[in-house]
């Protein structure tokens, strides 16, 4: 455990931070920092939701209907249709990143965080395919796991955890 100056081990608030208002860098802000100084600053964690929207990418639209990497993979028709999905969220999430940190040293801690997760889903969803295609496991199986795997990517696209007196990520 990190400790930081002015933290007092074993009092903490939870507070979550929704879908839509983490992409809007300038309202978190105000959630993330607000009037707060010293040592109010610390001993919050912080939930937060997906970037608005990329559930809708991983899964699948739900007031469209447009299909997501999981409902591509899992009518495993095209392995090249989901791979492509995956590579948008994966571009997306980095603009978001982009949006939201600009040239600063987050913005390449958030781009290194979403690229090995990504990578990470990515190929666990090539190695399953691949498995199943052996005929000894059924991929319909999985698709529950997967669905909770793809879901989960989403949500921590910024590792968000601690915060510094000056607002900046610590």
């Amino acid at each position: 455990m990190i400790l930081l100056p002015n933290c007092n081990p074993g009092i903490h608030t939870v507070e979550k931070i929704g879908g839509t208002s983490i992409s809007e860098a300038a309202a978190v802000e105000n959630v993330l920092v607000g009037g707060r100084k010293g040592s109010a600053l610390y001993n919050r964690i912080f939930v937060v939701s997906a970037y608005s929207g990329m559930t809708d990418r991983l899964l699948e639209h739900k007031k469209t209907g447009e299909a997501g990497v999981y409902a591509l993979f899992a009518r495993a028709r095209s392995r090249s249709a989901w791979l492509e999905a995956i590579a948008e969220v994966h571009r997306e999430m980095r603009r978001l990143n982009a949006e939201i940190f600009g040239g600063s040293l987050e913005r390449r801690v958030a781009d290194e965080f979403v690229s090995d997760r990504i990578e990470g889903v990515r190929g666990c969803l090539l190695n399953l395919q691949r498995l199943c295609s052996y005929g000894h496991f059924r991929l319909e199986e999985h698709l529950n796991t997967v669905r909770e795997i793809l879901a989960a990517q989403g949500e921590p696209t910024v590792p968000t955890t601690r915060f510094c007196s000056s607002g900046h990520s610590a």
